[in-house]
């Protein structure tokens, strides 16, 4: 019996918000209170977080391999949302109902795109880049003896 009055009376005086060096006899009240409030909000939540946890759904995975076409019917009415088919062979061949003819741009059809079309343009810039300078020099010589005459 005295074991259970000391933990009674413990449990009456607990106050862990107020300092144990406090002698205003209202504030070490204050504290015994709020510690009290304090522990049975923290229960009432832990209780609430036990209930919730143990009324909550769980969700379970389960493949069935090679289902028929009625049993896949009847899955997809009950789990239309979730239900995925991990299928890694078809019944039917693509090629049996898909028909894919690529239609290209003409520009992509064009000469003009090849490699050797480029290459071949990179290579008369580069030389005419030589000649261009000395044309535009000429040219421009020319010019003004149009100019005068």
């Amino acid at each position: 019996m005295n074991v259970k009055r000391q933990v009674k009376e413990y449990l009456l005086q607990l106050d862990i918000f107020s300092d144990d060096t406090e002698t205003n006899e209202l504030e070490k009240r204050i504290g015994r209170i709020a510690t009290r409030i304090f522990f049975v909000l923290f229960n009432l939540l832990f209780l609430l977080y036990i209930l919730f946890n143990s009324i909550s759904t769980k969700i379970i995975s389960q493949t069935i391999y090679h289902p028929s076409q009625d049993e896949y019917e009847r899955l997809l009415v009950r789990y239309s949302e979730t239900l995925t088919c991990p299928c890694r062979n078809t019944a039917i061949s693509h090629e049996s109902f898909i028909h894919v003819t690529p239609t290209m741009h003409p520009m992509c059809l064009s000469g003009f795109i090849t490699d050797a079309w480029i290459s071949y343009t990179i290579n008369t810039i580069d030389r005419l880049s030589v000649i261009s300078v000395s044309f535009l020099f000429d040219s421009y010589r020319n010019c003004r003896l149009h100019l005068y005459i």
